[in-house]
C-alpha cells in the first residue's frame, strides 16, 4: 500500500515555546504532555522526542517529580519500575545513596504506609544471588516485577544502588527493549518509551533504529506508529 504523506513543519508546532501544551490540532499527539518546536524535527527520523516530522518535540517530562508527595501508581514511563506498587517523589532519591525504597536515582521512591511499622529491607537475597543475566525476576522477592528479566549485581545490595536495582536485594532488572518486544503485531505503544503516545498502536521496525527511518518512526527507538491498511 502507498504510505500516507506525513505532515511536516506544522504551523501549530512552529508556534510553540518550550513547555507549552502539545497542540490538539496535531493528530495523534499526546496532549497530556508538553512540547516545544525543534526545526530538527521537521524531517523523518529526527532526534528522540520528535512527533513525526511535524516540528513538535515532546518537552522534558519528569514522571517521578510529577508524583509529588501523594502516593500514586509508580509511573510506567520509568523503565523497569514496578507499576503494581505505589510511589512518591523524594528529592533525596536523585543521588546515589538515597534512602530505602528509592528507584535508582530517578527521584521515585516506593511508598510504604507509615503503619504498621516499617520492616527492615531485605538485602543480598539468595534468590537474587542465584540469578544469571536475563533470568526471569524471582517471584519469591516480594514486589518485584516478574514480567521482566533480572540479573544479580552486588552493587544492588545496599540502599541507593545503580539504576535498575530492586531495593537492596541484589536483584537488578536486566536490559529491556520495549520496542523490540512488540514484534510485528500491533499493540499499545509502550509507556516505557519516553514521550510516545500510548493511545496509539505501534509495531517494531528495525529500520527505525537509525535516523532517517520510514514515516511513523518514534525517533530512533525502533517503535513505529501502526497505520492499518485502508
Amino acid at each position: 500500500m502507498q504510505e500516507p504523506t506525513e505532515p511536516t513543519d506544522v504551523p501549530a508546532c512552529r508556534a510553540l515555546t518550550a513547555g507549552d501544551q502539545c497542540p490538539s490540532s496535531v493528530e495523534g499527539i499526546n496532549t497530556a504532555l508538553t512540547c516545544q518546536y525543534n526545526a530538527a524535527c521537521t524531517v523523518p527520523g529526527g532526534p528522540v522526542g520528535c512527533f513525526g516530522a511535524t516540528g513538535c518535540q515532546y518537552y522534558d517530562v519528569d514522571p517521578c517529580k510529577a508524583l509529588g508527595s501523594y502516593p500514586a501508581a509508580c509511573p510506567a514511563a520509568v523503565e523497569g519500575i514496578n507499576t503494581a506498587l505505589h510511589c512518591v517523589y523524594n528529592e533525596k532519591c536523585i543521588s546515589p545513596g538515597g534512602p530505602v525504597g528509592c528507584w535508582g536515582s530517578t527521584g521515585c521512591q516506593y511508598y510504604t504506609p507509615p503503619t504498621p511499622a516499617l520492616m527492615q529491607e531485605p538485602t543480598d537475597v539468595p534468590a537474587c544471588r542465584a540469578l544469571t543475566a536475563g533470568d526471569q525476576c524471582p517471584s519469591s522477592v516480594e514486589g518485584i516485577n516478574t514480567a521482566l528479566t533480572c540479573q544479580y549485581n552486588a552493587a544492588c545490595t545496599v540502599p541507593g544502588g545503580p539504576v535498575g536495582c530492586f531495593g537492596a536485594t541484589g536483584c537488578q532488572y536486566y536490559d529491556v527493549d520495549p520496542c523490540k518486544a512488540l514484534g510485528s503485531y500491533p499493540a499499545a505503544c509502550p509507556a516505557a518509551v519516553e514521550g510516545i503516545n500510548t493511545a496509539l498502536h505501534c509495531v517494531y521496525n528495525e529500520k527505525c533504529i537509525s535516523p532517517g527511518g520510514p514515516v511513523g518512526c518514534w525517533g530512533s527507538t525502533g517503535c513505529q506508529y501502526y497505520s492499518p491498511s485502508p
